[in-house]
C-alpha cells in the first residue's frame, strides 16, 4: 500500500509539472518571438522553437507511459537559452535562462533532469566559444571579441554549482514527500484503526471533510453517508437529547472545547450512549469555522454504572435492614430482661410495701427486705445498661470491656478464651474504633455461643503493614461462606466495618469452625479523625 501511495504522490507530482510546463514553453516561445524584433530573428525564433515544441509534444504524446519526455524538455529549455543568446547577439543576460529552466525542472523533484540541460549548457558553451575563438562568423555567443579559458571555466563551474544545488533540491523535495507520504499513512492507519469515531466538520457550511471508519461501527453507517447527508449527525441524536444541540453549537462558536454525553439511534434502531469530544477551531476574526472530535461508544461503560449504582442501593438498603432489625433486637431484649427480671422485683417491693403499711410488727423487716430486693433490681439494670452500652473508654480500657465480655460468659459456660493484644497501642485509637471493635467481638461472640457450639474461641487485635487486624477464631461447627444465610449478625458486622471503610473476611467450612477476620486502615484518617 505504501508503494502504491508513492506511486501516486509522484504521478500527482508530474502532472502538476506537465500543467506548469504547458504556460512556460509556450511562454518561451512567445519571448523568443519578442526577442526577433531586435536583430530580425524570425527565422531562428520561429524554427528553433517550433522544433523544440514539436519535440516536447511528441515524446510526450507518442510515449505517454515513459518519463522520456522530461527530459526532452529539460533539453528543450536548454536549446531556449542557447536561441536566445543567438537572437541577441551574445548578450551575457541570456545565460541566466539556463539557470530559470534548471528551477523550473526543480517542480518535478527528479535530480536525474538537471542532467540534460548542463550538458547543452557545456556543450553550447564549449562548441560556440571554440568557433568564436577561431574567427568563425554570426556566431553570436559573447559580445566580447572571444571568451578566454579562465572566462569559460568560470562560466562552467558556476553552472555546475546551479545544477548541483536544483537537483539537491529535487532530490530533497521528493525524498521529504515521501517521508510526509508515509507519515499520512501512519496517521490514515491509525485514524481508521482506533474504536474511537474521528471526524473533522466544516463549520461553515457543516460538511462533513472526513470521518474515520469507525463510525460503521459506533453508529451504523459508513463514512460516505455521513459526507453524503449533511444532517446525518443530528438526525442520529436521540429525540430526548436533540436539545443540547443548541447549547453546543453556543459553546463552540465561543471557541470553548466540549465534552458531553447522550443517546444516539443506531441504525440497527438500538440506543447508545456516546461520549463525544469537540475541539472548534476560530480564524483571525474569532469566527468559528472548523469542527474536529473524538466520539466513544460508553453504552458499555453506562450500563455498569447503572449497575453498580442499583448494587449500591441495595447494599445500603441491606445495611439499614441490618441496622433497624438490630435496634429492634436491642430493645426486644430490653423489653424482655425489664419483663423478665425487673418487673418482678418491683412487683414484690411493691407488695412488701403494701404489707409494712398494714403490719406494723413486721415493718422494719419488711422495709428492710424491699430494700435489699431494690439493690438486686438496681444490680439487674446495671447489668443490662452494661450488656448495652460499655462503659467510656476514657474509663475503661479496650481490652478490660471485651475481658469482661469473656469473664461473663465463663461463668454460665465451658467456653475458653485465649486473648493476643498486647501489641496495640490503645491510645493511638480513637472511641469510635474501640466501640466499633468491642460491638463486633460482642457480636461474634454471641454468634458463636448461638450456632458454633464452640469450646475454644480465640480474639486477636494487632498490627500489620499499616492496618489495624482483629482476628476471631473459633473450634465450633462452622458454616458454609457460598451459601446465603439470613442471620443480621454478620450483616452488622459488615455495617459497622464498612462505616470506617474497613473489610471483613471470613474463613469457615462445616466442621471446621470459623475464622473472622476485619482489616482497618491503620492511618490518622480512619483512626484519629474518626473521634469527632
Amino acid at each position: 500500500m505504501r508503494e502504491r501511495y508513492i506511486e501516486d504522490f509522484k504521478s500527482d507530482i508530474k502532472n502538476k509539472s506537465d500543467r506548469l510546463m504547458d504556460y512556460f514553453l509556450p511562454g518561451f516561445f512567445m519571448l523568443g518571438l519578442l526577442f526577433a524584433f531586435y536583430y530580425e530573428t524570425w527565422m531562428i525564433a520561429i524554427a528553433v522553437g517550433g522544433l523544440s515544441l514539436l519535440a516536447y509534444y511528441s515524446a510526450k504524446f507518442f510515449l505517454p507511459a515513459s518519463d522520456l519526455y522530461q527530459y526532452v524538455l529539460s533539453t528543450v529549455i536548454g536549446i531556449f537559452m542557447a536561441q536566445y543568446i543567438y537572437q541577441m547577439h551574445g548578450l551575457f543576460e541570456m545565460h541566466f535562462f539556463a539557470f530559470i529552466g534548471s528551477t523550473i525542472l526543480v517542480t518535478y523533484r527528479k535530480w536525474q533532469l538537471q542532467i540534460p540541460i548542463a550538458i547543452v549548457v557545456f556543450v553550447h558553451h564549449a562548441g560556440f566559444g571554440y568557433l568564436q575563438f577561431i574567427g568563425v562568423n554570426e556566431i553570436h555567443f559573447t559580445q566580447l571579441d572571444y571568451m578566454t579559458l579562465q572566462t569559460f571555466i568560470i562560466h562552467v563551474l558556476l553552472a555546475v554549482g546551479i545544477f548541483f544545488l536544483c537537483g539537491l533540491w529535487s532530490w530533497r523535495f521528493m525524498v521529504s514527500g515521501e517521508q510526509q507520504v508515509a507519515q499520512s499513512l501512519e496517521l490514515q492507519r491509525i485514524f481508521n484503526t482506533v474504536e474511537d469515531v474521528m471526524f473533522s466538520q466544516d463549520a461553515v457550511n457543516k460538511r462533513t471533510l472526513q470521518v474515520s471508519v469507525a463510525c460503521k461501527k459506533v453508529f451504523g453507517y459508513a463514512p460516505a453517508d455521513f459526507i453524503e447527508d449533511r444532517g446525518l449527525w443530528i438526525k442520529l441524536i436521540h429525540p430526548e437529547d436533540s436539545h443540547m444541540v443548541k447549547k453546543i453549537r453556543e459553546e463552540l462558536g465561543k471557541g470553548n472545547t466540549i465534552k458531553k454525553r447522550f443517546r444516539i439511534i443506531h441504525k440497527d434502531k438500538s440506543t447508545r450512549w456516546i461520549e463525544a469530544k469537540l475541539f472548534p477551531t476560530l480564524n483571525k476574526k474569532g469566527e468559528w469555522i472548523r469542527t474536529d472530535g473524538v466520539c466513544t461508544d460508553i453504552t458499555q461503560l453506562i450500563h455498569l454504572e447503572n449497575k453498580l449504582n442499583l448494587e449500591r442501593k441495595e447494599k445500603q438498603y441491606q445495611i439499614t435492614s441490618a441496622v433497624i432489625t438490630a435496634q429492634e433486637k436491642e430493645r426486644t431484649f430490653l423489653g424482655q430482661e425489664l419483663h423478665d427480671n425487673i418487673n418482678p422485683l418491683l412487683a414484690t417491693v411493691q407488695l412488701y410495701m403494701d404489707c409494712a403499711i398494714l403490719n406494723v410488727d413486721q415493718r422494719a423487716n419488711l422495709l428492710k427486705e424491699s430494700k435489699t430486693i431494690i439493690n438486686t433490681a438496681v444490680e439487674e439494670i446495671r447489668t443490662i445498661s452494661n450488656s448495652l452500652i460499655p462503659k467510656p473508654f476514657h474509663q475503661i480500657s479496650l481490652k478490660e470491656a471485651i475481658s469482661d465480655i469473656c469473664k461473663d460468659i465463663n461463668k454460665a459456660s465451658d467456653l475458653q478464651f485465649i486473648a493476643d493484644w498486647d501489641s496495640v497501642d490503645e491510645s493511638s485509637l480513637s472511641d469510635k474504633m474501640k466501640l466499633t471493635i468491642f460491638r463486633i467481638v460482642q457480636e461474634q461472640i454471641t454468634n458463636i455461643i448461638k450456632h458454633a457450639n464452640a469450646k475454644e474461641v480465640i480474639i486477636e487485635i494487632y498490627q500489620d503493614n499499616g492496618a489495624l487486624i482483629l482476628n476471631i477464631k473459633d473450634d465450633g461447627a462452622g458454616f458454609d461462606v457460598s451459601s446465603k444465610r439470613n442471620g443480621v449478625g454478620l450483616q452488622n458486622i459488615s455495617s459497622r466495618v464498612e462505616l470506617l471503610n474497613g473489610e471483613v473476611i471470613i474463613n469457615s467450612s462445616p466442621g471446621n469452625g470459623c475464622d473472622l477476620q476485619v482489616i482497618f486502615d491503620y492511618d490518622e484518617r480512619l483512626v484519629r479523625s474518626s473521634r469527632a
